[in-house]
């Protein structure tokens, strides 16, 4: 499959992969994560992390998930992506809260609200204190 295909079909089988299609969702995202890798580019690359990571997750595959995650809140560290980060972090968060690890959900919600507040971000902020709520 060309990337051109990926590109333009990802946001469609992401829709459809909370309404039927996880797995032709989770391989057109793991497409994307093999061209954004091969190709460098870092910033489409923890994007795609994420996106496959947001599948998993809602798939119940939360080990998978929390290691896309993972490499994602790395890789937007590296590259100084707080929006990227903020989201993966709050991600990760819920994961931890679901496994009832209540103390390590709070340190990342905590940093995420952090960096929501740096940024202005209303609705990262929104959402983190919710969670915490």
């Amino acid at each position: 499959m060309s990337i051109e295909i990926l590109v333009t079909h990802g946001g469609l089988e992401d829709c459809s992969g909370d309404t039927g299609k996880p797995e032709a969702a989770l391989r057109i995202r793991a497409g994307l994560v093999e061209h954004y890798r091969a190709a460098g580019d870092r910033t489409s690359l923890q994007a795609a992390l994420g996106g496959q990571a947001n599948i998993l997750y809602a798939r119940g595959d939360l080990d998978d998930a929390m290691a896309l995650y993972k490499e994602q809140v790395r890789i937007c560290r590296e590259l100084g992506n707080k929006d990227g980060l903020q989201a993966s972090l709050g991600n990760q968060a819920l994961i931890l809260r679901t496994r009832g690890d209540l103390d390590g959900a709070m340190e990342l919600l905590k940093e995420e609200e952090r960096i929501c507040r740096e940024l202005g971000n209303k609705d990262g902020l929104q959402r983190t204190l919710a969670i915490r709520h």
